[in-house]
Formats: structure tokens, C-alpha cells, sequence
């Protein structure tokens, strides 16, 4: 083999294995699928009644103060009829307890 065949030949060698150590870093990736869903509200009875009586009072409401809206997913969830999207309901910062037909209920937000 001729000098310059070999230069050629080393040539492509060089250039092929830059390419590949070139690739061995991190990969982007992209998705199309959502990383959160719409906030689910759910509502669950209280056990223990200490829990609602050492609760902020901001954070009680009869279920009669709510707002028709509140009223209406409230009982949805309470009933378990669906997956109840909270749009009345605000995470964090909304109502926690809730005073329903004699019974204390936990009312959160989740977001899935």
C-alpha cells in the first residue's frame, strides 16, 4: 500500500472514531405527553375529630357557606361517581375541612 493510501485510510479512521466518541454525552430528549394533569379534588370523612378543632378557622367551612360550584364537586367526589376535576377549588390555599350533613370531610387537591 502506497503512503498516501495509508494517510487516507488513517484519515477516515480518525474522523470515524471522533464521531463516535463525539456521540457519548447526554441525549435531549422531547415528549409529547403532559407532565401534569388537571387538579383532581377529592374528599374523604374525618376519623379524628382533634384534627378539624386544632385546624385554622380559614380553613373550616360548612358545606352550605360553599359556593354552588364547590357544592356541586364536593358532593360529586364525595359520591365517587368520577374522577372530579377541581376547578372551584383552589390547591393550598382553599378550604380543608369541610362540615357536610353532621360529618367532618378532608377535602384536598391533587394534581396527577
Amino acid at each position: 500500500m502506497s503512503s498516501t493510501t495509508l494517510r487516507a485510510v488513517a484519515v477516515v479512521a480518525v474522523v470515524a472514531l471522533a464521531g463516535c466518541a463525539g456521540s457519548l454525552g447526554p441525549t435531549e430528549t422531547t415528549t409529547t405527553s403532559p407532565t401534569s394533569g388537571p387538579p383532581v379534588l377529592t374528599v374523604n370523612p374525618v376519623h379524628d375529630e382533634s384534627v378539624v378543632s386544632n385546624a385554622s378557622v380559614a380553613s373550616k367551612a360548612r358545606f352550605e357557606n360553599l359556593s354552588t360550584a364547590k357544592q356541586r364537586e364536593f358532593r360529586r367526589a364525595l359520591e365517587r361517581e368520577e374522577t372530579v376535576t377541581a376547578e372551584a377549588w383552589d390547591s393550598g390555599s382553599d378550604v380543608q375541612y369541610v362540615r357536610y350533613e353532621g360529618a367532618w370531610y378532608h377535602v384536598e387537591v391533587h394534581v396527577r
